[in-house]
């Protein structure tokens, strides 16, 4: 045989290969049309429109689409031979609806690095699942939609298309053990729970399941509506959104508004909003909003911060028996030595517990410019820990009462090893109740760790006041006294200073030193430049898109020197002729 001969045979074998094993992929979207360049950028892109597309198609192109992704139940043919790792990208048609027949979907490949420091994935070697905004199905863009279909007999509610209590453990995205992949602007919707699932005893079925990954960043996604039986319309219910896993999740939506017992149910069923927001895991979380759930997350968390919790800890299935736990943040455990940070948080109406530090290990906490109202039987705002934690909190402006209401507890801290620093907090108590600030233990009063208020440091001590107390800089009012200070929840930015109010006006301490110390220790430049400004006002929620719209405030500088005010804001500022400005262009948004 000929060195041509040779040749054109090895050719062929070449081509042959590539035909039965993969395909080149095609050309992707700019990284604007994309997630606007923020962390994404593949190289080179298959792409997938379940509606109009087929698996015997190239993938190359948004006119040759495929009906499947890889991993997809169904998926057969060219979409079998999809080649996924970093640098490429699958782009999904917007306002076309995937349907359960695809589930469980496990994409089966990671990329090949991109580690940021958010504990996400940023940039050419991650593996981008996500959307050209450009090429949608409809009069305008919208997400592609993964539905698990609610019921096949909607009439009587009693039989789910794509069972998620089924013993085998089902899950709709299976991201276990991947890493350095990217999911933009998905809508996951139509989780249905053919069988009673109730809380604590529940398996938790995910929406997204990522146990055991790493570096993963969740952004922009929509994740809405679970269906149980009317059968058992009373009962809470046991489901995640996310579950697992360390990652970033940033600028998504989890409302559970739509979820319930019938396919027209949208609210007002007392125990409806059940299941979790995110569960399990070491997060990074910010700009979110958190809306309608029974529990918020059930985290390591790593960094909260800019999120919108609104009745993101609604009383759902509560009393003896149930076990489930109302929480904003009922944190899992921390590695020792980690600073963690949570600020610029709004906490609108949570039930029971708020907040919820781990005990387990030695780990510091910041915890500032934080907005909390309408605590409805909140036995405590911060539940803390013990094991050597540090807490350092400040500049938090917290109605430790239900709107109205009797008062709660501002902190409760247990441990006799733990530390805690409080300064320049604005607590608004209830009408009619006592002001129960500080207890140390659960209830029992047990002697807690060292105390550093303005007025000193207190080891060890019993009390329920807090050590000190009264301070300047921490104060209390009742919800009629802040009210006619100019205080109140009906305001644009909740018990915010106004013109005519001085009260928290210049009271505080300057706690530059605390921020020069947060960047020391975890060299994280946005919550250092957090901790010397006031609170951003988490983001706003757009009702009609479900998005979260950043930027509700502008914050105002803290002075380098001199006084600061007391609480979240910070009025006294170059720019404190006049109340921040509202929000504007916005439409359906709810603060």
């Amino acid at each position: 045989m000929s060195w041509k001969a040779v040749l054109r045979f090895a050719t062929l074998v070449v081509l042959v290969f590539l035909t039965k094993n993969s395909y080149a992929q095609g050309s992707c979207p700019s990284t604007a049309n994309m997630d606007g360049g923020v962390y994404a950028a593949p190289s080179h892109c298959y792409y997938v429109d379940f509606s109009s597309g087929s698996d015997s198609n190239s993938g190359t192109s948004e006119s040759s689409a495929l009906k499947h992704a890889k991993g997809m139940q169904g998926c057969s043919g060219n979409c079998a031979a999809m080649s996924l790792g970093g640098g490429i990208g699958v782009i999904f048609k917007g306002g076309v609806t995937w349907d359960y027949t695809i589930w469980p979907w496990a994409p089966g490949a990671s990329g090949s690095g991109g580690n940021d420091s958010s504990g996400g994935c940023t940039g050419s070697s991650c593996l981008y699942l996500g959307v050209d905004k450009s090429w949608f199905a409809g009069g305008s863009w919208s997400r592609p939609v993964f539905s698990g279909g609610d019921f096949s007999n909607p009439g009587t509610n009693t039989t789910c298309f794509y069972d998620m209590d089924n013993s085998s453990g089902p899950r709709m995205l299976d991201l276990v053990a991947r890493t350095d992949l990217i999911v933009d602007n998905f809508e996951l919707t139509g989780m249905c729970l053919q069988s009673p699932n109730n809380p604590p005893g529940g398996n938790n079925p995910p929406y997204i399941n990522t146990g055991g990954a790493q570096n993963l960043t969740i952004e922009n996604t929509y994740i809405h509506r679970v269906a149980w039986p009317l059968s058992y319309a009373t009962q809470g219910q046991a489901f995640e959104a996310v579950n697992g896993g360390s990652y970033h999740f940033t600028y998504n939506v989890i409302d559970y508004t739509d979820s319930g017992p019938t396919t027209t149910f949208t609210n007002g069923c007392s125990n409806c909003y059940s299941g979790d927001g995110i569960g399990g895991g070491n997060i990074w979380m910010d700009h979110n909003v958190l809306h309608n759930l029974g529990d918020s997350t059930d985290i390591g968390s790593m960094s909260v911060h800019d999120n919108y919790f609104w009745n993101a800890a609604a009383g759902v299935c509560e009393g003896a028996g149930c076990g489930f736990h109302n929480h904003i943040s009922n944190d899992s455990a921390c590695t020792a030595g980690t600073t963690i940070t949570w600020y610029n948080n709004v906490i609108d109406t949570t039930y029971a517990q708020t907040l919820g530090f781990a005990d387990n290990a030695a780990c510091t906490y910041y915890v500032f410019n934080n907005v909390f109202v309408n605590q409805v039987n909140a036995f405590t705002m911060f539940a803390t820990g013990q094991n050597g934690n540090k807490f350092y909190i400040f500049n938090n402006t917290a109605e430790a009462a239900q709107d109205g209401g009797p008062s709660g507890a501002f902190l409760d801290g247990g441990g006799t090893n733990a530390g805690y620093q409080v300064f320049n907090d604005h607590i608004i108590s209830g009408n009619g109740g006592g002001v129960f600030l500080v207890g140390a233990g659960s209830n029992a009063f047990d002697p807690a760790g060292s105390w550093t208020t303005s007025a000193g440091t207190i080891t060890h001590a019993d009390f329920n006041a807090l050590p000190g107390y009264p301070l300047a800089d921490i104060i209390v009012a009742s919800q009629n006294t802040a009210n006619a200070q100019g205080y109140s929840r009906s305001q644009t930015y909740m018990f915010s200073p106004t013109s005519g109010s001085g009260a928290t006006v210049g009271k505080g301490v300057n706690e530059m030193n605390f921020c020069n110390a947060l960047n020391s220790a975890t060299g994280d430049g946005a919550a250092f430049s957090a901790c010397k400004h006031d609170t951003s006002y988490a983001v706003a929620y757009n009702q009609t898109n479900h998005t979260a719209i950043n930027g509700p405030r502008v914050p105002n500088a803290r002075p380098t020197t001199g006084a600061w005010d007391v609480g979240a804001y910070q009025f006294s500022s170059a720019s404190s002729s006049a109340p921040p400005n509202p929000p504007s262009g916005l439409t359906a948004v709810v603060q």
